[in-house]
């Protein structure tokens, strides 16, 4: 919804992100995961 909302924000989000690590990312992925997964498992438990 971001880039329809506003395209200028999204395109510096993205630059921004670029601009990380790929191990930073990676982990951020990670937690983001486990956190979908154990709200997942909350909601449905």
């Amino acid at each position: 919804m971001l880039p329809f909302i506003s395209p200028k924000k999204y395109r510096e989000f993205v630059a921004e992100i670029s601009q990380l690590s790929d191990n930073l990312i990676r982990k951020v992925g990670l937690i983001v995961m486990i956190l979908g997964l154990v709200t997942l498992f909350t909601v449905r438990g």
